[in-house]
C-alpha cells in the first residue's frame, strides 16, 4: 500500500458494525492523504474494507493490548500516526485541525481532539445520527487522548512496542511513556471526534487490567 501522510491505526473485534462508520468519517476528511490499518481481533472473517485500508488479521483474538500493540508496531512510512478507538465518528477536519497544530509548533510531539457524542434522531427512520456540540468531560482527564491521539512518527522511537518481550500496551500506556520522555502534547479543542451512539468512554485503568489478564491467556499468532 503506498504510504500516505497520516497512517490510522485502530484496533476491532468487529468488522462489520462500528467500525464502518468510523472508516466512512475518514472517508469524508478534508485531507486526503491518509491511510488506514486495522488489527482484525474478530472471530468472524468479513470481507476487508476498501483501500486506502489495510487489514491485519489475527488467526485468533489477541485482547486489546496485544492488537493495540500490534497497531503501534505497524506504524511506519507515513509522518504521522494517530491510534484511534474504533467507535469513534471523526468530524470532517479533524485530521487537517490536528495536522495545522503540528505545523504551527513544530516541537509538538502529540495531540489529541476533544469529545463529544453521537446519537440517534428519534425521528428519523433510517438511523440519522444528531451530533452534540457538548464537549464530554470524563472524571479522568488521560481518558481524551487515551480514545485518539495524533503522533510524529518519527518520535515512536523505542516507544515502539518489541513483540520479543510482550510488552503488551494500551493506547493509554503509550501515552504515558511518551510523557515520561518529556513530550511536548496537548489537545486540540476546535479537533472533534464523536462517540459513536451507545459507546461509553471505559476507564482505561479498568481496560489495562482485564486485556493484562486476557493477553496472557490468549497464544500470540
Amino acid at each position: 500500500m503506498e504510504s500516505k501522510r497520516i497512517s490510522v491505526h485502530v484496533s476491532s473485534d468487529d468488522l462489520e458494525t462500528r467500525l464502518p462508520v468510523l472508516l466512512d468519517s475518514l472517508s469524508s476528511q478534508t485531507i486526503p492523504d491518509w491511510q488506514a490499518v486495522i488489527v482484525d481481533n474478530s472471530v468472524t472473517k468479513s470481507a476487508p474494507p476498501t483501500p486506502p485500508v489495510y487489514v491485519l488479521r489475527n488467526l485468533r483474538p489477541q485482547g486489546l493490548a496485544r492488537s493495540m500493540s500490534q497497531a503501534i508496531e505497524l506504524a511506519s512510512g507515513a509522518e504521522f500516526f494517530v491510534l484511534a478507538r474504533p467507535d469513534l465518528i471523526f468530524a470532517p477536519n479533524m485530521l487537517q485541525v490536528l495536522l495545522d497544530e503540528f505545523q504551527k509548533d513544530e516541537s509538538l510531539v502529540f495531540a489529541w481532539p476533544s469529545l463529544a457524542r453521537a446519537t440517534h434522531n428519534p425521528e428519523s427512520s433510517d438511523g440519522e445520527l444528531l451530533f452534540s456540540d457538548d464537549r464530554i468531560l470524563p472524571k479522568r482527564s488521560e481518558d481524551l487522548p487515551a480514545s485518539c491521539v495524533m503522533v510524529r512518527t518519527q518520535d515512536i522511537g523505542s516507544l515502539r512496542p518489541d513483540p520479543r518481550r510482550g510488552d503488551d500496551t494500551v493506547i493509554m500506556d503509550f501515552l504515558w511513556k511518551l510523557t515520561q520522555t518529556g513530550a511536548k502534547g496537548r489537545q486540540v479543542e476546535e479537533a472533534i471526534a464523536w462517540l459513536q451512539p451507545g459507546a461509553t468512554l471505559a476507564s482505561p485503568g479498568f481496560l489495562r487490567y482485564w486485556t493484562w489478564v486476557w493477553t496472557r491467556r490468549a497464544p500470540r499468532s
